[in-house]
């Protein structure tokens, strides 16, 4: 009976549930991929950004209090971010 019922239904519309768990397990994968990737940049950005006298900050326009703020929303904070969905 299922066999006949598969090849009624085009090859196209065959889908099996592995491979959809599967396609969302990379995906999902990927997303943390690109989450810790992120993370690992803010990271490197605050730690750089501390590192700097008061009179670099002032000459790129931060103050110390801005240095998280700006390395997780980044100089343009009036541009949205995005986030990426599963």
């Amino acid at each position: 009976m299922i066999m006949s019922e598969n090849l009624r239904v085009p090859i196209g519309a065959q889908n099996l549930p592995g491979q959809f768990w599967g396609r969302r397990l990379i995906a999902a994968l990927g997303w943390l991929w690109a989450a810790y990737l992120n993370w690992r940049i803010e990271q490197q950005t605050i730690a750089h950004l501390r590192s700097m006298s008061d009179v670099q900050l002032k000459d790129i326009g931060l103050v110390r209090s801005q240095i998280e703020f700006s390395a997780r929303v980044g100089m343009h904070a009036e541009q949205p971010r995005t986030i990426m969905p599963f």
